[in-house]
């Protein structure tokens, strides 16, 4: 029974990395525009967060950006439009989504040094969800986990009661040989 302990804690763990999000990063230049949003697919009627970098081969840019964010819906309809101004090189969105489907999310940036050069990388394609949690996959994922532990802990008794009777299957020649010595000797 310590099995189940040891489980249910490696599929709570695990089920963070099945829902992190590294993002997707786009090129302009010898820059590039990276989202990453929480969750991965955002589910209609909830709020995701969806953080929005600018860097380049040396990192976060540090200098004045104002970007123009645009999410819009496979028709075209526009969902949000919100103009951000950072100097930290990130920016975060919380949009809510009212509709299952794909969506488009557009970034046009600008530095504040490079005066008005307008940079647009390709758009980002967000998937939008209607189930609220994807149940399938949690109860998947604690069941892997909890299958993990079992293998685990069955492992380690097994290699104890291996290791116990290979100690006892070393002993009993030894004991053997010694009373067979007294035996002779008498």
């Amino acid at each position: 029974m310590k099995a189940l302990p040891l489980a249910c804690i490696i599929a709570l763990l695990v089920i963070p990395l099945v829902l992190a999000d590294l993002g997707c990063i786009q090129p302009v230049g010898n820059l590039f525009v990276q989202l990453s949003s929480v969750p991965i697919a955002p589910y209609v009627g909830e709020q995701a967060t969806m953080l929005i970098s600018f860097g380049d081969a040396n990192g976060l840019l540090s200098d004045n950006i104002t970007a123009t964010v645009l999410i819009k819906q496979e028709d075209d309809s526009v969902v949000l439009e919100k103009v951000f101004t950072t100097d930290n090189g990130v920016v975060s969105l919380k949009p809510v989504f009212n509709k299952a489907g794909n969506y488009h999310v557009s970034v046009d940036f600008q530095r504040e040094r490079e005066g008005d050069k307008l940079y647009q990388p390709d758009d980002f394609d967000v998937e939008v969800k209607s189930s609220e949690y994807p149940v399938g996959l949690l109860i998947s994922t604690f069941l892997f986990g909890i299958l993990v532990g079992y293998v685990f802990y069955k492992t380690a008794l097994l290699t104890r009661i291996f290791v116990r009777k290979k100690k006892d299957t070393q002993s009993i020649p030894i004991k053997d040989a010694q009373v067979r010595s007294k035996k002779k000797r008498m």
